[in-house]
């Protein structure tokens, strides 16, 4: 084989190879999946060092008020993320955070599960959290800063490549907002409707963007005043049950 051939050849294998993980790490959002203003809303990366094998996926959740728009027959209205948990899932919240925080939070896991004939959830545990790129071992929900502008809220999980199982899954709520109680205050933006749209994250259902799907959970946009992902749509049930059809 020509020699000069061979060069060429390993240059662009050596190529690939280099560009891979920068490859891997590229916002992945659908063509008619993406954001009004074309933000990255989903980051795929492979993960490294003790993570490798893993697929770490962040799910960001930007501010934008959304009128309700009732799903119709013609739209599934859901989005599948790709992976699945097979034990239940148990969040680790920092309690001093305010009561307000782990009700809010035990009341969004459990609206899930009442779809369900089996818990999504276990019980969750007090403890130190942290925003972390890497896995630690535990879910945390939390408040803090992502430093994005715009940004309400992040879930990032991780999964197995090869059996697409959840390993992990943290939640950061973003402080740049006010949190509260909507119902009793328009002017904040609600915990436990962000939080029943970011486990829906967890659990494995990805962001939706069709304009006629506005009413679902997983509407990807949420603004001050709005409670309407706190209950499940049809659509978001039924996403639900085609990851956990035993369930």
């Amino acid at each position: 084989m020509d020699r000069k051939f061979i060069v060429i050849i390993g240059a662009i294998l050596a190529l690939l190879i280099l560009s891979y993980p920068i490859l891997a790490a590229t916002f992945t959002v659908p063509a008619n999946e993406k954001s009004d203003d074309h933000r990255p809303t989903v980051i795929v990366e492979v993960g490294e060092g003790k993570d490798t094998g893993l697929i770490k996926v962040t799910q960001i959740h930007y501010a934008k008020s959304a009128g309700k728009a009732r799903p119709p027959a013609t739209d599934p209205c859901y989005k599948l993320s790709g992976w699945k948990w097979t034990t239940p899932i148990k969040y680790t919240i920092n309690t001093e955070d305010n009561l307000t925080f782990y009700n809010s939070i035990k009341a969004a896991s459990s609206e899930w599960d009442s779809k369900t004939s089996k818990e999504l959830f276990s019980p969750s545990s007090n403890g130190a959290t942290q925003w972390s790129k890497y896995t630690d071992g535990k879910n945390s929900i939390l408040y803090g800063n992502y430093g994005t502008t715009g940004v309400i809220a992040v879930t990032r999980t991780w999964y197995n490549r090869a059996t697409k199982t959840a390993v992990e899954s943290d939640i950061l709520f973003d402080t740049d907002f006010d949190w509260g109680e909507a119902t009793g205050n328009p002017d904040v933006m609600d915990l436990q409707n962000i939080a029943t749209h970011e486990i829906g994250h967890t659990l494995g259902l990805s962001d939706v963007y069709t304009t006629s799907c506005t009413a679902v959970t997983m509407y990807g946009y949420s603004g001050n005043g709005d409670t309407e992902k706190r209950t499940l749509e049809t659509p978001d049930i039924v996403g639900l049950l085609k990851i956990y059809p035993n369930l």
